[in-house]
């Protein structure tokens, strides 16, 4: 119930404010815990756009567009974000699984490989592993 309170008051914030990178980022947020993905991702579009330098907005967004089943759109927000940040490992075992399960192999393998080659103890390296023996 404490997720609908925060809405009503995050989105008082929002009006006053539309611009406001934390009533967006905060109201994406809650929004992605009510389900409601592409309003979500509506908010996090524009905190991206405040501050599109944070990694943690894009990652998010681009946890946010995959819930809201906008599958090259989060393609693109885990490439960006890797761009971003080259050692966000996360982004490319998720990018890995996105290429992965829409029957891109090549770039699925390059994804993935390039996580292993870079990062050898990455904690999820027998996920990363698995995907890989089967693609």
């Amino acid at each position: 119930g404490m997720v609908d309170k925060a809405l009503s008051f995050l989105d008082e914030a929002y009006q006053a404010s539309p611009k406001s990178f934390e009533a967006n980022n905060n109201l994406a947020n809650a929004y992605g815990k009510k389900g409601l993905y592409e309003k979500s991702v509506f908010h996090y579009e524009i905190a991206k756009n405040i501050s599109p330098r944070d990694s943690t907005v894009q990652l998010n967004l681009a946890k946010a567009y995959v819930a809201a089943n906008q599958v090259p759109a989060a393609k693109e927000a885990y490439a960006a974000l890797l761009k971003l940040d080259p050692a966000l490992w996360d982004a490319y075992l998720e990018l890995g699984k996105l290429y992965a399960s829409s029957g891109d192999t090549a770039n699925a393998k390059k994804t993935l490989g390039e996580l292993l080659a870079k990062n050898p103890g990455y904690a999820k390296r027998a996920e990363a592993e698995r995907i890989l023996s089967g693609l």
